[in-house]
């Protein structure tokens, strides 16, 4: 869903709606559709990715209404549009009220806002208010989210070409030998670096958030000593890269030992206690760091090896799916709670009205 605020100028000129937006730092942008890209339908963006301040930014479009358009609204031929979506950050909504605001002020006129009506800026009280980590956290759990959300869809649709073969065979022996062959397994065990991918960005993303603002992070930031290539210094000096990102690099996220050792030297966080615990998964008890270790150790047998698994067919990688969603869940419940942070989706008061 979106949230749209949409301003009828009483004097506005389509040079002078272009100018405002830029000087507001709104850039140029298209539309997918070609078509939406005309002289008489103008696209800007604004986004700020400084401490994750935007989760979608905020879309403008400066346009030409009808004359009938114009009787009906009492108002210039150009008018603003701007849109960012229910999930935008608290600061995108505040962004597009401001806008609207200042334009509002220089070309008067009247506005509609379809959440809350005419005239009536979007309550930023009904929407959550987050800190700087809980925006980053938050955005790297949704991609993460959105990433399994894709996988998972792509996989209920997915049938293997032996599914009706196995379905009328009754000896279990001539099953499990028809299901060795089954050419879906090649495309599953080829599927496994993708989910140690998964575990890499949830630790190396979570321990870039956590270090830069983490006070303890930072002391100990302050005492390294390690050396820096040239080329790194100069990125740091040009802003290309953060120091955080610089220790970040440092450390491979493929391996529960090294990424446990950079979260206890910078954070004091044992990750692998957090994992060593029992969950029920798939009617089964297993333990979480164990079952990692397991993954990582599948991906690493056949990037070095090019070894294949035989038994891993849709409905057991579908099992490791699952398990690497309990870690992300785990991890992120273990975040809540230790910081008292909300890192994922609520229900906005307004959408309670809706």
């Amino acid at each position: 869903m979106s949230l749209e605020i949409t301003l009828y100028p009483k004097h506005a000129s389509k040079s002078k709606l272009i100018n405002f937006l830029k000087e507001n730092d709104f850039i140029k942008s298209e539309r997918y559709l070609k078509e939406m890209n005309t002289s008489e339908m103008l696209h800007f963006r604004w986004f700020n990715d400084n401490n994750c301040l935007s989760f979608d930014g905020v879309e403008a479009t400066v346009y030409k209404i009808s004359d009938d358009e114009k009787i009906k609204n009492n108002c210039s031929e150009w008018i603003l549009h701007t849109r960012t979506k229910a999930s935008a950050s608290t600061e995108d909504k505040s962004q597009q009220n401001d806008i609207i605001k200042k334009a509002r002020q220089i070309f008067k006129g009247t506005f509609y806002n379809d959440w809350y009506g005419t005239n009536k800026y979007t309550n930023i009280n009904d929407y959550q208010k987050l800190s700087s980590p809980e925006r980053c956290l938050t955005l790297m759990f949704n991609n993460l989210d959105n990433k399994i959300n894709s996988l998972e869809f792509s996989l209920k649709s997915y049938k293997s070409p032996f599914e009706t073969q196995l379905s009328n065979i009754t000896d279990e022996s001539l099953l499990n030998l028809i299901k060795s062959q089954d050419p879906s397994i090649v495309l599953f065990n080829s599927m496994i670096p993708f989910l140690v991918s998964l575990i890499e960005y949830l630790f190396s993303q979570s321990f870039l958030v956590l270090i830069k603002y983490n006070t303890y992070a930072q002391s100990e930031i302050q005492k390294e000593t390690f050396k820096v290539s040239f080329q790194d210094a100069l990125n740091i000096e040009k802003g290309l890269l953060s120091t955080e990102e610089l220790i970040t690099n440092n450390f491979t996220f493929q391996n529960m030992n090294h990424t446990n050792k950079a979260f206890k030297k910078y954070l004091n966080i044992d990750i692998l206690n957090i994992f060593n615990k029992r969950k029920k998964i798939d009617n089964k008890l297993i333990r979480l760091n164990v079952k990692l270790e397991e993954i990582i150790e599948l991906r690493h047998s056949m990037i070095h090896d090019f070894g294949y698994d035989n038994v891993i067919n849709k409905e057991e990688f579908e099992k490791l799916l699952n398990i690497i969603k309990n870690v992300i869940e785990t991890f992120l419940e273990y975040l809540e709670k230790e910081n008292n942070w909300t890192l994922r989706d609520k229900p906005n008061k307004i959408l309670e009205k809706v």
